[in-house]
């Protein structure tokens, strides 16, 4: 580990006298028009269309017939106010925008109380000698733009071949700053994705000097656990010209084990250099996110004044209109009664599900929204905050950027989304990620405030009967194998950990592997001709279904929705029903212990979770692993060019 620390220390040096501070009184765009959109589909949610409206995506200029449109109060091109507002010193913003020709630009505030105002009409004359013309207009905050809006704007050629060259808007800012930020990446098997995204960043930085300028202040690390990695693998990171990266390679340790082995090495690295890091943005390796989002929340850290956690808006690649969540809270508000207290081994998603079209729901977005946790999708924190947090869990999958939000709430710290980001993300589900996802749910909520078994034990009972009514010896089996680790006191949480969930996880594939992929045809023909035997089929998801209506069954089909699988069983064959009888007596066995020794297996967690998250932790675990690291790309080009 020693090695790749000075290595990554030795880059930092390099790269931090490439970095360009922020001057004090200096204009900076906080947001600028996301152009990056490509799919033609979706393209009302970066800008507005209709009759006499057009769009800057795929643009660095747009040329404009007369009395053509350019309208911004998108998903993707409003401007949000509150972040700035409650969270940072910008008091007041401006509005910039170069063109060639005559305009009428005008711009406009919304809220959920107050509805669309005009603040502002600018008329635009073009220049005698046809060079192009800068127009500014100041608005303040909570004054003009009045508390918790949603800013845009529209501009209206007067004549054909009108030309909008640049615009943004921008923060005077309040005193100098230096702007380090840190992007930390960490991936098993998606070496092309993480490859693919700052790839995006680099083409899309081509011509725009502000992004250029950001990424000057920006280094990607990347801990790449994949087999096979060669240093050939990283080798496109040395044709960039703007993208500053430091890519190594080490052990799989899960999720969470990956980004505190990454944290680690980070942590002695920057120690080592004696360079001073602002802030820290940990990302998934499978998101899409523009380079005008990175760059948005770059600009909105510049000027933070405390240690919120931010986070951004998720939506669905699959349903790139479908927000999955906004944040969430975890365990809270989900019982019949929607009350805050932490019975449930779930999350409640925020805004799950909301369908974004045309104007819809984006007042919303401008209320402040403070979920209790995010996830590593995308969470930027203070270096600073880091040290004084630690390290996530050692859990392999699922629930260590939960703990990791909730350890930040229960220091004192808030989590907020900011609504002028988007990123796009798939989720999953699967045997082994229930497994890890209730086993580390129930240890989390014995660590932060559940104090009784009783629901607990409620929701395997629930779980246990639906299973049950459809015959689903499978579902039996995975709510036994979480309650038995549990139960063991010798898994969750010790040196080691990843070996164990290597093995659960290769048992559960078994289970996937009876799902197969059937054509809708002929999954509708099993059904029909079911239906006129008079035996109509049960179809459920192969999780969270509820308990079947019919008393006799004779025939199951469970879904997998994320992997658009199906199983079909006969649940009174006798096989499956002795199968079934033994899972139920292993459950049961397994319930009944948990139950009994609640006290003894809560308060050995709770020593467990606050044990994993320090540095002495994943020190010894590094050693243990014995993963050797080894270096995959350098790249400081901006420092070099100087």
């Amino acid at each position: 580990m020693q090695m790749i620390v000075e290595e990554l220390a030795t880059s930092l040096k390099v790269w931090a006298e490439g970095c360009q501070a922020i001057q004090a009184r200096e204009a900076i765009p906080i947001s600028m028009p996301d152009r990056s959109n490509s799919n033609e589909q979706i393209d009302d949610i970066f800008f507005a269309r209709g009759l006499d409206l057009t769009s800057l995506s795929g643009k660095d200029t747009l040329t404009m017939a007369g009395y053509q449109e350019l309208q911004t109060g998108t998903l993707r091109n409003s401007f949000y106010t509150s972040i700035f507002a409650r969270h940072t010193d910008v008091r007041d913003v401006q509005f910039r925008i170069v063109t060639r020709g005559d305009f009428e630009v005008t711009l406009f505030s919304s809220a959920t109380n107050s509805g669309v105002k005009n603040l502002k009409k600018l008329t635009i004359k073009s220049s005698e000698d046809g060079e192009p013309v800068t127009t500014t207009a100041r608005v303040r905050l909570e004054g003009e733009a009045g508390k918790n809006a949603r800013l845009f704007w529209s501009g209206v050629a007067l004549h054909d071949n009108a030309q909008i060259l640049d615009t943004s808007w921008d923060a005077i800012a309040p005193s100098t700053v230096d702007g380090k930020m840190l992007v930390v990446l960490r991936t098993f098997g998606r070496t092309l994705d993480i490859l693919d995204l700052l790839t995006s960043f680099e083409e899309q930085s081509q011509g725009n000097p502000a992004y250029q300028r950001a990424l000057r202040n920006i280094k990607f690390v990347v801990l790449d656990t994949s087999a096979g990695l060669t240093p050939e693998s990283y080798s496109l990171c040395s044709s960039f010209e703007h993208v500053d990266s430091f890519a190594f390679e080490g052990p799989n340790m899960g999720g969470g084990g990956n980004m505190s082995q990454i944290l680690l090495v980070i942590e002695d690295a920057v120690e080592r250099s004696g360079v001073s890091i602002d802030e820290m943005l940990l990302l998934d390796d499978d998101l899409s996110i523009s380079m005008e989002t990175l760059y948005r929340h770059w600009a909105s850290v510049l000027f933070r004044t405390d240690n919120t956690l931010f986070t951004l808006p998720v939506f669905t690649k699959s349903e790139p209109r479908r927000m999955w969540e906004d944040g969430a809270f975890w365990g809270r508000f989900l019982d019949a009664d929607c009350q805050p207290d932490r019975k449930s081994i779930a999350p409640r998603l925020i805004r799950h599900n909301y369908q974004f079209e045309g104007y819809k729901h984006l007042d919303e977005l401008a209320v402040p929204n403070y979920p209790e946790y995010c996830t590593f999708i995308f969470l930027s924190l203070p270096y600073t905050q880091f040290k004084k947090l630690g390290f996530p869990l050692a859990f392999f999958l699922r629930g260590d950027d939960i703990e990791y939000s909730l350890r930040h709430n229960r220091s004192g710290g808030k989590i907020m989304s900011n609504p002028n980001l988007t990123a796009w993300h798939e989720p999953a589900h699967s045997y082994g990620q229930e497994y890890m996802s209730i086993s580390h749910g129930i240890i989390i909520n014995m660590a932060y405030g559940q104090d009784m078994a009783d629901d607990f034990v409620s929701f395997f009972q629930k779980r246990a009967l639906a299973h049950t009514s459809v015959s689903d010896v499978r579902g039996i089996e995975l709510y036994t194998e979480v309650l038995r680790d549990l139960n063991s006191r010798d898994v969750f949480l010790e040196h080691n950990f990843k070996d164990h969930y290597v093995q659960k996880l290769g048992f559960f594939k078994k289970f996937d592997a009876e799902y197969e992929h059937l054509p809708a045809e002929v999954q509708r023909d099993v059904i029909t001709k079911a239906e006129k035997r008079g035996q109509p089929i049960v179809r459920s998801g192969f999780l969270y279904m509820p308990v079947a209506a019919q008393s006799e069954i004779a025939q199951v089909m469970l879904e997998n929705p994320h992997t658009e699988t199906v199983r079909l069983y006969r649940s009174k064959d006798k096989e499956n029903l002795t199968a079934l009888t033994k899972a139920l007596s292993a459950f049961y066995a397994a319930l009944a212990q948990f139950d009994a020794e609640y006290d003894a297996i809560k308060a050995h967690y709770g020593e467990r979770v606050e044990r994993s998250t320090g540095r002495t932790f994943w020190l010894d675990e590094m050693e243990v692993s014995k993963g050797d690291l080894r270096i995959l790309t350098r790249s400081e080009f901006l420092a070099a060019a100087e």
